[in-house]
C-alpha cells in the first residue's frame, strides 16, 4: 500500500498495512528491529488512502452501522479528527474500485508535505477544509456550478477547477486558478466547446496544462488542443498550444520533472510519434519550440504502441511505456506490452516487452 511513497521516505519509515476481519492496522518503522503498531477503527473498511506528507489516513466503509462513511485518522496518535456520515448521492461521481457509485480518493490534499488542505467535489460546489479544526474555510464551500473537476497544485495552494460548457452552449467552459484559504480566482480561461478536460501540473507549479477536446461546427468533428497556463509569471499568462498537424490524436503528456521541457505522444491511424517540446519565455508571454521527435521508424519495432509516457528525475531520460489497460482503439493481440528507454536525443537505448504489463 501507498508503494511509490514510502520507499523513499526521507526518514526511512518503512509502513505497512494490515486488515483483519473488519480491524485495520498500520505499522512503521521508528527504529532497528521495532515496529510500532496503531489500530484504526473503522468497521467493513473498503478503501483507504493518505495525504500527501502521510499525516493522515483516510478511510471509507461501505457498511457502516453507525453511518459513518468517511474518517480521517492522525497517522501517529490514531485519533479520528474528521467523521463523515452517510450521504445519499453525495459521493456519487462513478465507480471505481469495485466499489458502486464511489470515486475514490474522495478527498485531494494540497500539493505540499504540510498536509494543511484537503478538498473534495460536491454538486456545485468544492468543500475545502483545513487540518487545523478538520473545518470547511470560512464555513462554506466554494461555489461553482457544474464544476467537474479540480486538481491541487503540488508546491502552492492554488486549486485548479474545470467547469464544462452547459447542455445548451450558452456559457463557456471554464479552467479557473484559486487560491487558498482566500478563495481568489487568480485566473480564468473560458473555452467554448468543451465537455471535459485533463490538467498536467508541473512538478514545480510553475505551469499548469489543459488538453481538452473541442467541439467545431456541429458538434460531429473534435479537435484536442492544449492551454498552458505561465503560474509564477506576473499575470499568468495563457498561452495556447496545437499540434502540427490537428488531426493526431493525442495519447499522452508529460512534463519533464522540474524542468521547462514536455513531451506528447500523438498518433495518426497506427502511426505514432513522441514529440518534445521547451517553453521559451519572452516579454512576460511565451512560445513553444519543438525539440526533437521519436518517430515508429526509430522505434525499429513494428508491434509496439505507446499508452504513457514518464521522464526520469533528472530529465534526461525517458521511457515511452504500453500497459496492458490501454485505452487505444486497436485490438489487444495486436500491439505488445513493455518499455522503450530513450535518450534525451531520440536513441533508442533500452527495450523491455512484458506481456501482461501494468506499471512501471
Amino acid at each position: 500500500v501507498h508503494l511509490q511513497h514510502w520507499l523513499t521516505d526521507k526518514r526511512a519509515r518503512d509502513q505497512f498495512l494490515i486488515q483483519c476481519s473488519v480491524d485495520l492496522e498500520i505499522y512503521w518503522n521508528i527504529g532497528a528491529g521495532h515496529l510500532k503498531p496503531e489500530l484504526f477503527d473503522h468497521r467493513t473498511v473498503k478503501l483507504i488512502d493518505f495525504s500527501v506528507g502521510e499525516k493522515y489516513l483516510v478511510s471509507y466503509s461501505e457498511y457502516d452501522r453507525k453511518g459513518a462513511a468517511l474518517k480521517i485518522f492522525d497517522v501517529k496518535s490514531g485519533e479520528v479528527k474528521m467523521v463523515i456520515e452517510r450521504s445519499q448521492g453525495e459521493h456519487a461521481t462513478g465507480g471505481i474500485a469495485g466499489i458502486f457509485q464511489v470515486s475514490w480518493p474522495i478527498f485531494r490534499w494540497s500539493g505540499r508535505n504540510d498536509d494543511k488542505y484537503f478538498a473534495r467535489i460536491g454538486k456545485n460546489a468544492i468543500y475545502i477544509y483545513e487540518t487545523k479544526t478538520f473545518g470547511l474555510i470560512d464555513n462554506e464551500p466554494l461555489k461553482a456550478e457544474n464544476v467537474m473537476d479540480f486538481c491541487w497544485s503540488p508546491t502552492d495552494p492554488v486549486i485548479a477547477l474545470f467547469v464544462p460548457t452547459d447542455a445548451d452552449e450558452m456559457q463557456p467552459a471554464r479552467v479557473s486558478l484559486i487560491h487558498v484559504p482566500n478563495k481568489e480566482e487568480l485566473k480564468k480561461k473560458n473555452l467554448n466547446g468543451v465537455r471535459d478536460c485533463k490538467m498536467f501540473w508541473q512538478s514545480n507549479g510553475e505551469y499548469l496544462a489543459v488538453l481538452f477536446n473541442q467541439f467545431i461546427g456541429t458538434r460531429n468533428t473534435t479537435y484536442q488542443r492544449f492551454v498552458i497556463f505561465g503560474i509564477k509569471d506576473p499575470g499568468i499568462p495563457v498561452e495556447d498550444f496545437e499540434l502540427e498537424n490537428e488531426n493526431d490524436m493525442i495519447i499522452a503528456f508529460s512534463w519533464e520533472p522540474k524542468g521547462q521541457r514536455f513531451a506528447v505522444i500523438h498518433a495518426l491511424d497506427q502511426r505514432q510519434n513522441v514529440n518534445f517540446y521547451s517553453v521559451i519565455k519572452a516579454h512576460n508571454r511565451f512560445q513553444f519550440s519543438k525539440l526533437v521527435t521519436l518517430e515508429v521508424e526509430q522505434a525499429a519495432i513494428e508491434r509496439f504502441m505507446a499508452t504513457n509516457i514518464e521522464w526520469s528525475p533528472t530529465g534526461r531520460y525517458v521511457a515511452t511505456i504500453r500497459t496492458l489497460s490501454d485505452d487505444l482503439d486497436v485490438r489487444q493481440e495486436e500491439f505488445q506490452e513493455g518499455v522503450m528507454i530513450w535518450s534525451f536525443f531520440g536513441v533508442l537505448l533500452y527495450q523491455i516487452p512484458r506481456r501482461h504489463f501494468t506499471q512501471v
